[in-house]
């Protein structure tokens, strides 16, 4: 009976330590909660792939649909296997727009010690959001051929100002409307020297311009025989002017920025056209980022 009596008060003592502990560790979940200690920045869901260019250094990403696209208004890629690694940027611009389907390139990714003809490493891609998460999206082993060692410039050289230029070939232009020219504002010419950029609605006749060849007008002629300084500017889209433009998460608007100013907005080249701050045609695009 003894025995028994024992067996009984074991299950009851078991329980009621399980009770006890239960209580603790909901109380302390709760308190995680209300005390803001859980991690409650959101896992963002990107589709992507990531490889290397067929040579070099260079990794290709390319965007496959998910929930979360609408939102990503950035993407980087790093050699996360390189102690010189850093991030470089495949894409930037504004929420809604990102390219999917369309292969992005971030030139000189890989970053191995010492040449090589096969070069593997764990490549990252990280994504920022509007609401300004960073984000790691994909961890991926990627072996790179031919990569350039970490400090080789010879990428960058041949890089080029990495932006297409949306102007009209003058040569072009005149042939089509040789006998009486209407130039819209806003409009950029293209010269075998240079660009004009119109700022004004201008009408002529383009024999007044007097010259022996008209295809080899160059730009600071047309300005000052057709123009004047009064209704455009020679723009300077050099790839060193390009190369050297500010990146700005906003368009400037301090009346201090020179006409001809240029800088990078999003996934385009903007120049300054006019000295009147806070208006809205301050600012035009002359170049989309090349991808």
């Amino acid at each position: 009976m003894n025995r028994n009596n024992e067996d009984n008060a074991v299950s009851p003592a078991i329980a009621t330590i399980l009770i006890v502990l239960m209580t603790v560790i909901a109380a302390a979940a709760a308190a995680v909660v209300v005390m803001g200690m859980a991690d409650t920045q959101p896992d963002y869901v990107v589709g992507l792939i990531v490889k290397a260019a067929p040579a070099g250094s260079d990794a290709v990403v390319t965007l496959y649909g998910s929930r979360d696209i609408p939102g990503l208004v950035r993407l980087e890629v790093i050699d996360a296997g390189s102690s010189s690694g850093a991030f470089v940027e495949a894409w930037n611009g504004a929420a809604g727009t990102a390219p999917v389907g369309v292969p992005l390139t971030a030139k000189g990714v890989a970053r191995p010690a010492e040449e090589m003809p096969s070069y593997a490493t764990n490549v990252w891609v990280k994504g920022t959001f509007a609401d300004g998460t960073d984000q790691v999206l994909l961890m991926q082993a990627v072996t790179f051929t031919n990569a350039e060692p970490a400090g080789s410039d010879d990428g960058d050289e041949d890089a080029g100002p990495g932006y297409t230029i949306n102007a009209q070939e003058w040569s072009e232009y005149y042939n089509a409307n040789k006998w009486s020219i209407s130039l819209p504002k806003d409009t950029l010419l293209q010269f075998h020297d240079g660009y004009v950029f119109v700022t004004s609605q201008y009408s002529y006749d383009p024999h007044w311009l007097n010259v022996d060849d008209i295809n080899t007008l160059n730009a600071q002629d047309f300005l000052q025989k057709s123009l004047g300084t009064h209704s455009g500017f020679v723009l300077d889209l050099s790839e060193e002017k390009i190369s050297n433009a500010q990146e700005v998460d906003s368009l400037p608007s301090s009346p201090s920025d020179e006409v001809g100013t240029l800088v990078k907005y999003g996934d385009k080249l903007y120049a300054k056209v006019r000295f009147d701050a806070g208006n809205k045609n301050d600012w035009v695009v002359v170049g989309t980022k090349t991808t």
